[in-house]
């Protein structure tokens, strides 16, 4: 996981900028954007935190905001 104060900021700035790409530039409904930027988002935590476990109260922290 990405312990520094900017991890989560960084986070959420990266979905929203993901989100309005695919919806802008592809014919995704906002509510298919939404959940594929859900999907990819819950596969990048999962992914780092099975490399480095941070704990479940890290883990859910990050899952929450995120998502």
């Amino acid at each position: 996981m990405l312990q520094s104060l900017l991890a989560l900021p960084l986070g959420v700035a990266v979905e929203t900028l993901v989100f309005l790409l695919l919806y802008r530039l592809t014919s995704m409904s906002g509510r298919q954007a939404a959940v594929v930027v859900a999907l990819l988002a819950f596969a990048a935590v999962f992914i780092d935190s099975l490399l480095d476990w941070p704990g479940a109260d890290v883990l859910a922290m990050y899952i929450a905001v995120l998502l």
